[in-house]
């Protein structure tokens, strides 16, 4: 059963909602390019390539211990949401360590790792 859980308001990171015209930007370590989420569907993260899944394979996941279905990206409302999906090294939500299949709230500027693949997720206005 999937569970849905909010970052405490307390929280110093940054701001919680996704505007209308922004996009969740995710720019891994050692990389000038973001890897862009689409807003509208659940994103699977991992090494395989799914229909609408983004494949790290090309950023070196498999050495960093990326599972081939690793976490998932659903944008629900103006809210974004980070779930491990049963990985073998495990999600983290700024050096927190997730529950399979419990989904918890991302805020612009929190570090997310995958294995030992680590990046920072953004929300970002589309450029003009």
């Amino acid at each position: 059963m999937e569970t849905t859980q909010q970052v405490p308001p307390n929280s110093s990171w940054g701001h919680e909602t996704l505007a209308s015209d922004e996009l969740i930007l995710f720019y891994l370590m050692n990389t000038t390019e973001a890897v862009i989420f689409p807003r509208d569907k659940r994103v699977v993260l991992g090494r395989a390539t799914l229909d609408g899944g983004i494949n790290l394979t090309p950023y070196g996941a498999e050495q960093d211990g990326v599972s081939r279905l690793h976490a998932a990206v659903e944008v629900q409302g103006d809210l974004v949401f980070l779930m491990d999906l049963g990985s073998t090294n495990g999600t983290f939500l700024n050096n927190q360590r997730l529950k399979p299949n419990h989904s918890v709230q991302v805020r612009s500027g929190d570090q997310v790792r995958l294995g030992i693949m680590t990046g920072y997720v953004y929300f970002s206005k589309l450029e003009a």
